[in-house]
């Protein structure tokens, strides 16, 4: 009778350890393009990319190499969509007029952002990224899991300016979007950013970020990004495939909500075939770290010709794994971009 007790508590045990590890992983993957960020430890001040690296540095954005006299470049996100569309099929609740109206919503989340490019002069539009919510995401168990996120999302319109070879300004403006109880709150943020070359494989970045003051905090969870601080970062390109990155963040610490803080990443490109990522941040008088890793796959310059070809590799599909731990708790999080670019 005991054994069987004994036997009986330890099933429990299991499957009570296996509910809480369960509930410690989170999956971004519906509509974001921050997985080759986050899987650098959000390093990316002074990196150079395409869009996904206009929302730590607007001064970041490098499309081409040298000047266009007009290019539109899009950016698709198809498994958006596709997740909301079935979701809609499985519930088949909805009235006629609004479900209507729903899928016509769904199918704009198709259109993840657009860059217009005109000689030095780059005006961009970045479209529904989902904010980090560990609250909201708890709830979400597997990947491209379809949820209402339109009342948890942001938009943003950026400006990125080349005033020489080596110096380029950028500022954007964003609209937040977060659901708090039974009503969504509403704000506007703006960044500033500065991007310099001091050298043929060194850039270096410098922003600010100015977050709406009914969500300060909108931006704490996973990238740790303060409002209201300046932030520094130097990337270091010793092969032309291969990024090595370093962010000192919150230097002016304004708000009292942290401290100066390092954080590392480096990227390895392999034959323009896949890329490998990793990251490393450890929070100052805490025992909070993360440990980042992901993958980039599927190269979308192979297709291009060669006049079309963007200058930084835009990888179709980006995964990035962080492990966010303390030294009695851990969350182990998922984070899937997966962006068609033409």
């Amino acid at each position: 009778m005991n054994l069987f007790r004994l036997k009986y508590a330890l099933v429990f045990v299991c499957i009570a350890v296996m509910n809480l590890q369960a509930q410690n992983d989170f999956y971004l993957s519906l509509s974001t393009i921050k997985a080759k960020p986050l899987s650098m430890a959000s390093a990316y001040t002074s990196v150079e990319d395409n869009l996904a690296s206009a929302i730590y540095n607007p001064a970041s954005i490098g499309l081409f190499n040298g000047d266009k006299n007009f290019r539109v470049t899009f950016f698709l996100n198809p498994v958006a969509p596709v997740s909301a569309f079935r979701e809609r099929y499985r519930e088949q609740a909805a009235s006629q007029a609004d479900e209507t109206r729903s899928v016509w919503q769904d199918a704009l989340v198709l259109f993840k952002g657009v860059i217009f490019t005109i000689k030095f002069l780059d005006i961009g539009f970045l479209f529904n990224e989902q904010i980090i919510d560990p609250v909201l995401l708890s709830g979400q168990k597997e990947f491209f899991s379809y949820y209402d996120f339109s009342e948890n999302i942001s938009h943003s319109a950026i400006v990125h300016l080349r005033l020489a070879e080596r110096v380029s300004l950028g500022a954007s403006t964003t609209l937040f979007m977060q659901q708090s109880g039974d009503q969504t709150q509403r704000g506007y943020g703006f960044s500033y950013g500065i991007l310099m070359k001091p050298a043929a494989r060194m850039n270096v970045g410098i922003s600010y970020h100015y977050l709406p003051r009914l969500m300060p905090d909108v931006r704490i969870p996973l990238e740790k990004m303060v409002d209201q601080t300046i932030n520094v970062g130097i990337s270091y390109y010793p092969l032309s495939s291969t990024t090595l990155s370093m962010d000192l963040r919150n230097l002016t610490e304004e708000k009292g909500k942290s401290v100066i803080e390092l954080r590392f990443g480096a990227e390895q490109r392999v034959f323009s075939l896949f890329a490998l990522r990793g990251g490393y941040f450890k929070e100052r008088f805490s025992d909070l770290e993360q440990i980042s890793a992901g993958i980039g796959m599927i190269d979308a310059n192979l297709f291009f010709p060669r006049k079309s070809k963007l200058q930084h590799s835009p990888f179709v599909l980006n995964y990035a794994f962080v492990l966010e731990r303390t030294k009695t708790a851990s969350a182990h999080w998922h984070v899937v971009t997966f962006n068609v670019v033409f």
